[in-house]
This record gives C-alpha cells, structure tokens and sequence, in this order.
C-alpha cells in the first residue's frame, strides 16, 4: 500500500494490479527476476524495483514534492521500522482471525459473483490467506501475542501524534504514509479491539490516504 499511496502522491503513471497469493507466484518471481520474491514490484522502462520504500523513493525523485526531507531522514527510517512491526502484527492477527469467520472470508475474496459460487470463493480465499500465514510464519497460538504487538505500536503513534496531523513537522512525510499504511487490515470488524479504541487512528490513517491517493 505505501508504495502505491507514494506512487499517486507524487503523479506517478502506473497500471495496478492486484496479486492473488500462490496462483500468481510464478508471474512474481518472472517479474522480479528472484527466486524468493514479494510484492510490491515496479517494473517499467529501466525500472525494476522490489521494495516498497525503494519505490517511493523512486517516485519522490520524480516530483517537486518531497516525503523523503533530508532533515527528516532519520526519523523517517524509525517510523518505517515501525510501521512494519505494526502491519506483521495486524497481518498476523487478521490472517489468524479472518480464517475463523465466513464473513470476513467473504470480504476478503477478490471474487464475489455469482452468488452461487461463493463457497468456493471463500475456500479459494482461505487458501490464499493460509498462504499468506505459511510465507510469513503466521501462527494461531500467538493471536494475543499479534494483538498485543498492535496495540503497543497504535499507542506509540497516537503519542507522537499528540493531536497533530503529521508525525514530522508541518507536513506530510513518508512516515505517515507508512504508518497509515499499515492501517489497512486493521479497518475491520475482525478487530473490535481498535475499531473501539483507536477510531482517532483509523481517521487520521484515512485522511493521510485522502491526502495521497485522493
């Protein structure tokens, strides 16, 4: 997601494409050209990138608006720290949580109709989320432990906030892209714990996407 929010930030064209987990595991490590490979991947004219900060680094050399200030350089590179523990924790809780509820199966899947087929959409969801689990060590006994790694890194960044609109300075810096980015899958109703707690955190996560993707 930050990469992509960095890519609109900035007005940089690109064609999105939504990965599926496993099916499409071969076009990914075709287009990345490693064995070992992972989304995101931007590939164009004398471009081939498979990181996400690397990516919006890309992009912010392709614009006069910066969210990498050099002032800000190292505090931005904490918050990306961060910001990754923060989303292998919800990715970790939502993979253990989203496997246990139909529903959430169901809002998962990039397949909805027809209606008729829905089951196999969500066994084809279950798989593709299992999966997901499986390459990044997701296990269902460390439920609280993920739970407890979310929280602790919400009330980390609601801190520094402190009722301010950027986590840097007066604007908008990569550290909040990453951070709310990592917001994703914590907008769900799999997770009463934040949707009751940090609404503050949801809203600011929406408005720095407005800010970037519109």
């Amino acid at each position: 997601q930050r990469a992509r929010w960095a890519l609109k930030f900035h007005g940089v064209p690109f064609r999105y494409h939504e990965h599926i987990p496993f099916i499409e595991e071969p076009l990914i490590k075709f287009l990345s050209r490693k064995w070992n490979a992972s989304v995101p991947i931007l590939v164009g004219e004398g471009v081939r990138l498979t990181d996400s900060v690397d990516i919006a680094r890309y992009a912010d050399g392709r614009s006069g608006r910066k969210l990498f200030p050099a002032e800000h350089e190292a505090e931005i590179e904490r918050w990306i720290t961060r910001s990754t523990e923060l989303l292998n924790a919800d990715r970790g809780l939502f993979c253990v949580r989203v496997l246990r509820s139909p529903a959430g199966l169901m809002e998962s899947s990039p397949w909805k109709k027809p209606v008729a087929l829905q089951p196999v959409f969500r066994g084809l969801t279950a798989f593709g989320i299992a999966y997901i689990g499986w390459a990044y060590g997701v296990k269902r006994e460390r439920e609280a432990e993920y739970l407890a790694g979310v929280v602790s890194a919400l009330d980390q960044v609601r801190a520094n906030l402190a009722g301010r609109a950027f986590l840097l300075g007066d604007s908008l810096t990569f550290a909040d892209v990453s951070v709310a980015s990592a917001f994703a899958l914590l907008d769900s109703d799999l997770m009463p714990e934040v949707q009751g707690k940090y609404t503050d955190l949801i809203e600011w996560a929406r408005g720095i996407k407005k800010l970037c993707v519109g």
